[in-house]
């Protein structure tokens, strides 16, 4: 099982759009946590478990795309 997983990318600044391939199966708590800058995530996976936390604090965040 392939996982994004607790606190991975949480503060980065410099994300601004991320691409979640397909071979994701599941994203962690607090996976993308604080990142500011966050503001387009695409999920290639329909069937991947998102923890509730996972984007927490990402107030920028303006588009989703689940296929």
């Amino acid at each position: 099982m392939v996982i994004i997983g607790y606190d991975a990318f949480a503060g980065c600044t410099s994300l601004q759009t991320i691409i979640i391939p397909k071979s994701v199966e599941r994203i962690g708590p607090f996976a993308f946590s604080n990142c500011s800058n966050l503001r387009n995530v695409v999920i290639l996976n329909p069937d991947i478990t998102i923890e509730s936390t996972a984007f927490y604090n990402c107030p920028n965040i303006s588009e989703v795309t689940i296929p």
